[in-house]
């Protein structure tokens, strides 16, 4: 497996240095790692544990957007709330009638 322009890119979106990013292409390109070993190692598992936390971010947003999707679909045309949906408390605060 050959690490390339994107495998770069994307290690740059996740902050990796670049100094890291060439041992790591290194390591990839040239199939032995002799003393790189270490940090290639260290920085791919810190690249793993971020995209890790970041995916499941993005499934429990995906969950979230999904059942908004869902209270919308059983809306009918008087519902003034989405079902399944409770308002946030700072919505009731700046929705109630002023005496």
């Amino acid at each position: 497996m050959a690490a390339g322009l994107e495998d770069a890119r994307g290690l740059r979106d996740l902050s990796v240095s670049l100094t890291d990013v060439g041992a790591i292409l290194s390591v990839a390109h040239d199939g032995t790692c002799g003393d790189l070993r270490e940090t290639p190692t260290r920085t791919l598992a810190e690249a793993v544990t971020e995209i890790e936390g970041r995916m499941q971010e993005l499934r429990r947003t995906g969950y979230q957007l999904t059942s908004i999707l869902d209270g919308l679909g059983e809306m009918q045309p008087r519902d003034s709330r989405v079902p399944g949906m409770a308002p946030c408390g700072c919505v009731d605060l700046v929705s109630v009638d002023d005496p």
